[in-house]
């Protein structure tokens, strides 16, 4: 996932949080150099490891997609130069810019590498006095309390997960004492880094995976080898790399949730994120991630049944459907369409390019074409609605 992609899905959240905040005007550094010192300094003082952003173009409120004038946006040195004049140590920070349906939205980025914490005002600045110092908690910015700056101080370097492989694999997998009765697991690599001077105790983790037909979220049970971290808490030693493979449950309904084709493979863009939690509470997260996933075994049963139903009732019902949208007949056409083996999400021409037995295209393809031909807007809406995508009307077109 690109800066922007990962920019518009915070915008798209609504959800200002430790490292996120939306304004719907970019900072009148003229006038307002207190409210810029305090939200980045904010942001920097923040354990979370990971970016944070401050988006500009974004209304108060609902936060929907105003955007911003380009003439509002001062060059990054005038925010560099009175960063350094009124913060110590100094903090980095990048600023970027992008077009949301023709309307500019601008972004201050405050990279997770700032670790010289705490940052500190040293001299006054408005509202801000020498002395203060702030942080971010939740979507707000406050004053540092004593128990913050123990936090600070025993955690000056970071401890944080990063995928050590963008792959997974989902297959059947034997574990002596599983706490699934299913016997299939995911599996991928993973590596915890733990650069600070104290040792991690973890004892949950979990993997979430999202795309554009759904998210799912899953325990993860094992770290090999056959190591359950709910009951056998592992450590990560100080300034040390933990890389092994872990295990989470998965089922055969996750598959049809992700939209996996009936060869174990996903049909669209899937990101990955994994979370681990030690034994004192506290939270460590990778950034999400696109990953190659396959599904393996009898975990497929149920997405290869839909895809027969589907296949079933198109072939045995191909003359009414045609002769429904060649008549603009909408009411017999949803009545043949509007049921529960109809997924026309499982047409991807990805898919049957790689299948050219797939009956699904040449019926799908001429229910598209007629549909065209007689002008019967409804119809192409109707399998929209029930999961067509675009691209594959398109594609469809293309072989008149």
């Amino acid at each position: 996932m690109d800066e922007k992609e990962l920019l518009i899905k915070y915008i798209e959240s609504e959800n200002e949080c430790e490292w996120i905040d939306f304004k719907e005007k970019f900072y009148v550094i003229k006038h307002k150099k207190d409210d810029f010192i305090k939200d980045i300094v904010s942001f920097a003082n923040n354990l979370q490891a990971k970016d944070k952003y401050i988006i500009f173009g974004v209304e108060d409120g609902n936060h929907g997609v105003c955007g911003i004038y380009t003439d509002a946006i001062p060059d990054i040195s005038i925010l560099e130069n009175l960063l350094v004049e009124k913060v110590e140590p100094q903090i980095t920070i990048s600023l970027g810019s992008f077009f949301i349906s023709n309307k500019l939205i601008a972004f201050i980025k405050i990279p997770y590498n700032n670790e010289n914490r705490p940052y500190i005002i040293k001299n006054e600045c408005g509202a801000v006095k020498q002395g203060d110092i702030y942080i971010r908690k939740g979507s707000i910015n406050v004053k540092a309390t004593r128990r913050d700056l123990d936090d600070i101080y025993t955690s000056r370097h970071q401890q944080y997960i990063v995928p050590y492989d963008n792959s997974i694999i989902i297959e059947p997998i034997y574990i002596k004492d599983s706490l699934l009765e299913n016997p299939t697991y995911g599996r991928l690599d993973i590596e915890i880094k733990n650069t600070s001077n104290l040792p991690l105790l973890i004892n949950s983790g979990w993997i979430e995976f999202e795309n554009v037909f759904g998210k799912i979220k899953r325990s993860i049970y094992d770290i090999l080898p056959n190591r359950n971290i709910q009951e056998h808490p592992f450590e990560v030693a100080p300034t040390s790399n933990f890389v092994k493979k872990a295990l989470f449950g998965f089922t055969s309904t996750d598959c049809i949730t992700l939209h996996f084709d009936e060869d174990g493979h996903l049909v669209a863009k899937t990101y990955v994120k994994t979370s681990f939690q030690d034994i004192s509470g506290k939270v460590f997260e990778s950034e999400p991630k696109e990953f190659f996933i396959i599904a393996k075994g009898d975990i497929l049963h149920k997405i290869k049944i839909k895809y027969k139903e589907f296949r079933e009732h198109l072939k045995k019902k191909r003359k009414n459907i045609l002769r429904a949208i060649e008549l603009n007949k909408d009411a017999e056409l949803k009545q043949l369409m509007n049921i529960p083996c109809i997924d026309f999400s499982l047409v991807l021409p990805k898919y049957v390019l790689n299948h050219p037995e797939f009956p699904e295209y040449d019926i799908c393809a001429e229910m598209i074409q007629t549909a065209i031909n007689v002008k019967n807007e409804y119809a192409i809406k109707l399998m929209q609605s029930q999961g067509l995508p675009q691209d594959f009307v398109e594609f469809a077109l293309g072989f008149q």
